[in-house]
């Protein structure tokens, strides 16, 4: 039975990511480009549906363009001459479920299990924050 409750409160965790993968290339149709930073699941779903991953000093950001970011995986630094033309469009806010009662998956916890007691647990934070950022200016290159 735990098991079982681990599995559905993983499975909903990336569910998050695959949905708002999706969400996003949706709402891309008005944006020139939609670029993403972060690793993990959300790398493969992001890219599968359509969005640009960001290299910071590489990537040409031009005005019209997003830039999605979650913030509970790790992910790629904007470079500064970007992180100076973004503007924050939008938050969005995934609340967790009731299948959080056994996620292995916290800020605290990490992807990872940890030494300081069970590997999964009832959390109520949310299960990812992404922010959605728009480009308003071209960032000067050195």
């Amino acid at each position: 039975a735990v098991g079982l409750t681990v599995a559905l409160a993983d499975r909903a965790h990336a569910d998050v990511y695959r949905e708002a993968a999706r969400r996003y290339a949706e709402r891309s149709a008005t944006a020139r480009r939609t670029w993403f930073v972060g690793h993990w699941g959300w790398q493969w779903y992001a890219q599968e549906s359509g969005l640009v991953p960001y290299e910071p000093g590489v990537s040409a950001l031009t005005p019209g363009d997003r830039l999605i970011r979650p913030h509970g995986i790790d992910a790629q630094p904007i470079d500064a001459a970007d992180r100076a033309c973004l503007e924050v469009e939008a938050e969005d806010t995934i609340p967790a479920g009731w299948t959080a009662i056994a996620r292995t998956i916290t800020s605290r916890q990490g992807y990872y299990a940890v030494w300081q007691g069970l590997p999964y647990g009832p959390s109520d934070e949310p299960l990812e924050t992404f922010t959605t950022y728009g480009v308003t200016c071209s960032p000067a290159r050195r």
